[in-house]
């Protein structure tokens, strides 16, 4: 009995100490927890170079065309840097091959820490179509995805070529539940709010190349996007644009 008691005291202790942390994550301020190096990487905290390339998470977004254009000295993160910033972490590379035919390189990381933040990460990196063709059909394996899309694992050899190419995307989903409330306060007032078909709400920040994408039921996490500002409109908000037109005409009609 007096175990037990002692055991439960323990646990309340415990929660105590854990509960600020845990309301920190939901609603205030994670970024007051951590030093100023790690407040940096925070994913609100946007950085543009002079040469229009965008720093979040502690990596460097290139522009695409600028991406595909690159030497090996050219300035920019590579896929093997954000590998090398979480290396408990196993990063999976693959093309994704679009139900039009499209074909990209994407990386993805299970779980990823920033201070206090957890959450999982996807990077996409620019490599030529020829390129790409021949790394699909070189793969270990195919699979489906939801969305109609294939997903081509790439081997050992053409995995470690692929490392070496820029990033110049990527999208981070954090573990915590943010509100738009909670986001406003750390990113400001977006340029431009969207709202597409089936309530999801896209906040877009132009001048730091982010869209911010929250589900209106709250059930889903909160998706945060990034490019160079250069790739924004044709890359980002074109093709939400068009999104939300599309599915206007639905909604009214409900």
């Amino acid at each position: 009995m007096i175990a037990a008691v002692l055991l439960l005291t323990l646990l309340g202790i415990v929660i105590a100490l854990l509960a600020p942390f845990a309301w920190q994550q939901l609603h205030g301020r994670p970024d007051e927890q951590v030093g100023d190096t790690l407040k940096r990487d925070l994913p609100w905290r946007v950085r543009i170079d002079a040469d229009g390339r965008s720093e979040v998470l502690g990596l460097t977004l290139t522009a695409r065309a600028a991406a595909l254009r690159a030497t090996g000295d050219t300035p920019g993160s590579r896929l093997r840097d954000a590998a090398a910033r979480w290396p408990s972490e196993v990063m999976e590379l693959g093309v994704l091959r679009a139900a039009d035919g499209t074909l990209s390189l994407e990386a993805f990381l299970t779980s990823i820490s920033i201070g206090p933040l957890q959450g999982k990460l996807v990077l996409s990196a620019s490599a030529d179509p020829d390129t790409l063709r021949a790394w699909a059909e070189q793969a270990v394996k195919g699979q489906a995805q939801a969305s109609g899309a294939q997903r081509f694992s790439l081997n050992a050899a053409d995995a470690a070529r692929a490392r070496e190419h820029l990033i110049d995307g990527l999208v981070f989903l954090p573990a915590a539940r943010l509100d738009e409330e909670a986001l406003v306060q750390r990113l400001g007032p977006p340029a431009e709010r969207l709202t597409e078909h089936g309530g999801t709400l896209d906040l877009l920040y132009p001048e730091r190349g982010l869209v911010v994408a929250l589900d209106a039921s709250g059930r889903s996490r909160v998706v945060m996007q990034y490019v160079a500002p250069a790739d924004f409109e044709t890359r980002l908000a074109a093709p939400l644009r068009a999104a939300a037109a599309a599915s206007a005409p639905a909604t009214a009609s409900n």
